[in-house]
């Protein structure tokens, strides 16, 4: 009678032959024994304990005697030797035996084109086992190739069981597995309207160059950028080079949204990458609605409205930033420079409304900004500015006439 994971070899005469499974001796989930029926004298047992490291980790992995997590950054160019190790792994072992042992043996996986400084200088594949066996086996020297990650793996294995030579009787660890990364210095672009990166907004009709370029974190010895490139699209042309950390370009001053996208070489100790920095989005947006203000005061759409006596003028004024041309309109009688519309020039604008001689009645005045170097650059309608003119108001334009007393 045999308890556990097995394997049955062969029979013989009265004897077997059994091979234990890597699976770790538990008096609960896999207790392991084995027993002899001898008749009437009963069933002779004798336990029988599974060295079994199949549900351990090694770990951590220290680098350099530094523990690192499931990543590690290398900066991409370095070549400097590593030291990499685990903690021995340490074999279980039954109640009868509390010696301590620890498994001596590994499986080492490195990234592609690093090598074993190990005499061997075995340059790795990045997924064939390297086995380092002795009581430094959970520890090794490699040199990383200067521009390559992937992931450095370990695995223990005790062959201190008996047959353990014959391969399938070594009990196998999980595997520990780090990735590490090449990291090249930050890579950004800035501008003078955003010194520190990033977006900003425009509104239309600026033509302005505000000298995007590149800006970039510590660059180690040995490292530098080159072969820069920028990309422009949307509403914005370059006026020189592209191929270089400063490049000239303006805005065509239409509206949109424009990318500006840059790249470069970074080189260190023989190895290149091609580096991207994050995308730099610009709106361009329309000119905001103008803002009227008078000598009249203030007029509340919902009334009662300014009064202009007949004949008697009121000054109107409005500014909009990146606006060049103003069109103002009146309605109802009023009349703008002596004529119903009248366009003015210039980066603000002030003109003079006037009511008829005579009469009673309601006018408006509304006013739209442009930019005329740019087509389609306009502002909405500004809010209407409502006049009474003749007579006091009551609410909402309409009048009430009073005798004289």
């Amino acid at each position: 009678m045999v308890k556990g994971e097995y394997t049955l070899v062969s029979t013989n005469s009265g004897a077997i032959t059994v091979r234990w499974k890597d699976v770790p001796t538990d008096a609960t989930s896999n207790p392991t024994s084995v027993g002899l029926n001898c008749g009437s004298s009963g069933t002779t047992t004798r336990d029988v304990f599974v060295s079994s490291i199949s549900n351990k980790t090694p770990g951590p992995l220290t680098v350099n005697n530094t523990a690192v997590g499931a990543q590690y950054a290398l900066p991409f160019g370095d070549n400097t030797a590593l030291t990499l190790k685990v903690p021995l792994v340490e074999l279980p072992q039954s109640s009868a035996n509390s010696v301590y042992l620890a498994a001596l043996t590994y499986d080492w996986v490195i990234p592609a084109n690093w090598k074993y400084n190990d005499g061997t200088n075995y340059v790795s594949d990045g997924s064939t086992l390297h086995r380092v066996s002795g009581s430094s086996g959970n520890q090794i020297s490699v040199t990383p190739a200067p521009g390559t990650g992937g992931t450095i793996s370990v695995r223990a294995v005790n062959n201190n069981c008996i047959n353990a030579s014959t391969g399938p009787d070594n009990s196998i660890s999980k595997t520990l597995s780090v990735d590490v990364g090449r990291p090249t210095p930050t890579f950004t672009i800035i501008s003078d309207k955003s010194p520190s990166g990033g977006g900003f907004s425009l509104t239309c009709g600026d033509q302005s160059d505000y000298h995007f370029r590149t800006a970039t974190g510590p660059v180690p010895a040995g490292g530098a950028f080159s072969n820069y490139a920028f990309r422009f699209s949307g509403p914005i042309t370059p006026t020189g080079t592209v191929n270089s950390a400063t490049p000239a370009s303006s805005f065509t001053g239409a509206t949109g949204t424009v990318g500006v996208d840059a790249s470069a070489l970074y080189s260190c100790n023989g190895a290149s990458t091609t580096v991207y920095a994050p995308n730099v989005p610009v709106t361009v947006q329309p000119l905001p609605r103008p803002i009227i203000s008078s000598s009249l005061g203030t007029s509340n759409p919902a009334g009662p409205y300014p009064v202009l006596c007949p004949g008697s003028t009121a000054t109107f004024s409005t500014a909009v930033a990146g606006a060049n041309s103003y069109t103002w309109t009146a309605t109802g009688g009023l009349t703008v420079g002596g004529a119903a519309t009248v366009t003015t020039t210039g980066a603000s604008s002030s003109v003079t409304v006037a009511a008829p001689g005579s009469g009673n009645g309601q006018g408006s005045l509304t006013v739209t900004a442009t930019n005329t170097s740019v087509s389609s650059c306009a502002s909405p309608a500004s809010v209407a500015y409502n006049v009474v003119y003749g007579g006091p108001p009551a609410h909402n334009g309409t009048l009430t006439m009073h005798s004289d007393t």
